[in-house]
């Protein structure tokens, strides 16, 4: 029996194998989503090892570590990168069926030239094989999206973070493009006990009084053209895990948060973010949006 990973692993007859390598392989990567930090860009480090790699920041790594009931100080704690590695190799081949365990082998594959399944057994002689190869060509996470054709990359920060490191990679010979995605999610609950103390912080850096919604939402759209300046970014990157709703009239559609002060405010419902000069168009256009119509849509 082969157990050799194959890059053809799903190519199941010729048309779909000439489609692939003719068309698809060539293709570079626009990746608008990633687990990168654009000072770990900037740094260009070379990575400790393949537990480095696989483990810093992949939280879908460490879900399935979790879910296999192993101590947080092996996914997020203080073990190192080898011992997490160790930990995280003994459950790899319960994951066969889920696309981690796809992933992992076509990086042992296209980074490393190992074909054969990752296990408890030959997870040590990996473990030394991936970090004699890291050392011999300076894997580090250019290196990584060099090798892997990546044209774009988009790292995700917050509307009050002043771009330092993306203002230093503009300034280097990359052949990778690397831009910002707006991650405005601090700013959408209000309810959080945090949520003055972020304003305060958003008015520092739109440099503008945040005191009310619709200042709120114009100092975010300063920071949106600053970083469109920054980066030449058009992407936002948002991680909602819930939306609140209330119905709402419109002479209510911009009161609905008067205080910017408060740790917590009457705002449930926001509309929806367009630019400046089409919201009186928008608020006499749009119906309202309200739980009931939003369950029929």
């Amino acid at each position: 029996m082969n157990n050799k990973f194959s890059e053809e692993l799903f190519l199941t007859n010729e048309t779909g194998r000439m489609l692939y390598h003719r068309y698809a392989e060539p293709l570079p990567i626009i990746d608008y989503h990633c687990h990168l930090q654009p000072a770990e860009i900037v740094e260009n480090r070379e990575f400790e090892d393949l537990g480095e790699m696989w483990l810093r920041g992949d939280h879908y790594k460490w879900r399935c570590m979790r879910t296999f009931g192993i101590d947080e100080k092996y996914i997020t704690g203080d073990a190192s990168y080898y011992e997490k590695y160790m930990a995280f190799a003994k459950i790899l081949p319960q994951l066969a069926g889920n696309p981690i365990y796809i992933w992992c082998a076509l990086e042992l594959k296209r980074y490393f030239d190992i074909d054969e399944p990752l296990t408890a057994k030959n997870a040590q002689a990996i473990y030394d094989r991936t970090k004699a190869l890291i050392r011999e060509k300076h894997m580090t996470r250019r290196w990584c999206m060099e090798h892997s054709n990546v044209r774009l990359v988009s790292t995700t920060e917050d509307p009050i973070d002043d771009l330092h490191d993306h203002i230093a990679l503009q300034k280097e010979a990359m052949s990778t493009r690397v831009i910002t995605a707006f991650r405005p999610d601090k700013a959408m609950f209000c309810a959080l006990p945090t949520f003055a103390e972020y304003l305060q912080k958003l008015s520092a850096a739109a440099q503008m009084p945040v005191d009310s919604f619709a200042s709120m939402l114009s100092a975010l759209e300063s920071r949106l053209q600053y970083f469109q300046k920054v980066t030449g970014t058009t992407v936002s990157d948002d991680g909602i895990p819930f939306f609140t709703w209330a119905d709402y009239t419109t002479s209510l559609r911009w009161g609905a948060c008067t205080t910017a002060t408060a740790t917590s405010c009457s705002c449930t419902s926001a509309p929806i973010w367009t630019p400046t000069g089409a919201r009186s168009r928008l608020s006499a256009s749009r119906p309202a949006l309200t739980a009931s119509t939003i369950r029929r849509r």
